[in-house]
């Protein structure tokens, strides 16, 4: 049980570590999605012999899934999804220019787009129940490529 406690914190501070971070590299993206599974299942397997929080758990990633895995709508209000991205830009007012960046941390010119998009689709997509959304953001984060990998000619 201490062990498994002990791992839990452990994956929660480096994760928390990373997500400080302005650079997003593929191998930060990687971390944080393998962190965030392992913080996941050390939480699962200390809240597991508790029945109420075992079901919780479950109905949550259950849920989950089941949002990401259904269908899109065919439309989607471009309008307001032009509304959020402009919002989630103005939220970066202020924020420090750091080359590479992609987050409030620091930001560079090609980061604050993405940056702001990405979090535009996932508000919309959460806010109209339009899983296509979230994954078009997911996507867009996934293949991001920031201007320090751009320089060094990463992704062709």
């Amino acid at each position: 049980m201490r062990s498994r406690l002990i791992l839990f914190l452990s994956c929660a501070g480096v994760l928390g570590l990373i997500i400080i971070l302005p650079y997003r590299t593929s191998l930060v993206r990687l971390g944080l999605i393998a962190l965030w599974a392992l913080a996941g299942i050390s939480l699962a397997s200390l809240l597991w012999r508790r029945k109420v929080w075992r079901t919780l758990l479950l109905l949550v990633v259950a849920s989950f899934s089941a949002f990401v895995l259904l269908p899109g709508r065919d439309r989607t209000d471009t309008a307001r999804l032009r509304q959020r991205f402009v919002h989630q830009l103005e939220t970066y007012d202020g924020v420090r220019y750091v080359y590479g960046g992609e987050n409030h941390r620091g930001i560079d010119c090609s980061g604050l787009v993405r940056a702001a998009m990405v979090r535009a689709l996932i508000d919309e997509g959460i806010w109209t129940l339009n899983p296509a959304l979230t994954r078009a953001a997911f996507t867009l984060w996934w293949r991001d490529t920031n201007a320090i990998q751009l320089g060094k000619g990463g992704k062709g």
